[in-house]
């Protein structure tokens, strides 16, 4: 990936979704990221799905609390 010419890859977004980057690659996203609109909307989209799954869990627990007590 060269920040200029080449998007992300999906195996790229794949690790950090799961959190398997290195500390260079996550730099080297993150860079990228900065100066590339269309990898920068990807990546605004993780993040938005992210918070998403975790606020569908909160609620969730919420929801278990109530019925168990």
């Amino acid at each position: 990936m060269t920040e200029e010419r080449t998007h992300i890859s999906d195996e790229m977004w794949k690790k950090y979704a799961q959190g398997t980057l290195s500390t260079k690659e996550e730099e080297k996203l993150y860079t990228h990221v900065g100066c590339c609109t269309y990898c920068a909307e990807r990546f605004a989209n993780i993040v938005e799905k992210n918070i998403q799954e975790v606020e569908s869990f909160v609620i969730w627990k919420r929801v278990k609390n109530e019925k168990v007590n």
